[in-house]
């Protein structure tokens, strides 16, 4: 580690008062990020993080982990670079055929989680530009915008589904969740 990065380490451990699990090293600064974020609360709503908002913090975690095992590319926060950014890209959209929002997410998670470790006094590379690792985020075309009409939900309700009682209840779901508006996980919750 980098002579700060050294000392934040010792400062923990030494100092910290039963907080002695943090570690610096990037993957570890990312799995403590992951573990605290059920006791986090979003700025935005003032509710705890979302289970799915999680998971997609979790897929990140797992797609750099292919990254790093398939390109032989070592992600640190003492090496991060722009070309690891492109690197990442070219990686997500050429081996793994990544559509450009999907991409766009992993890149938000990965610049929030060295944003967070910027902020707890991380030493992050000076070649790490945050304006250049940018986000995308196309409009959906109308090819991808998919819903269902009145009749197609009407249909569906008139579906004759008794021997499968699991699949009359998913049914029931969907239904309530198209007709009111809501999502899957306001409508579970």
């Amino acid at each position: 580690p980098e002579p700060r990065e050294l000392k934040k380490i010792l400062e923990n451990k030494i100092f910290s008062e039963g907080n002695t699990n943090i570690r610096i090293d990037f993957w570890g600064f990312f799995e403590n990020y992951l573990e605290g974020m059920p006791l986090k609360v979003n700025s935005n709503t003032g509710k705890a993080i979302a289970n799915s908002t999680i998971e997609t913090y979790n897929q990140t975690f797992q797609t750099l982990k292919k990254f790093e095992s398939a390109t032989g590319t070592v992600i640190s926060f003492s090496t991060l670079s722009n070309k690891d950014y492109d690197y990442l890209k070219a990686f997500l959209e050429q081996k793994n055929k990544m559509a450009p929002n999907t991409i766009g997410k992993h890149i938000k998670n990965l610049k929030r989680v060295i944003n967070a470790a910027r902020e707890e006094g991380v030493t992050v590379s000076k070649d790490y530009k945050e304006k250049y690792w940018h986000v995308t985020n196309l409009p959906k075309s109308q090819e991808e915008k998919v819903f269902l009409n009145e009749k197609e939900l009407n249909d569906l309700w008139e579906l004759e589904l008794k021997e499968n009682p699991s699949h009359k209840k998913i049914r029931d779901i969907f239904l309530i969740g198209a007709w009111t508006g809501l999502r899957i996980s306001d409508v579970l919750s």
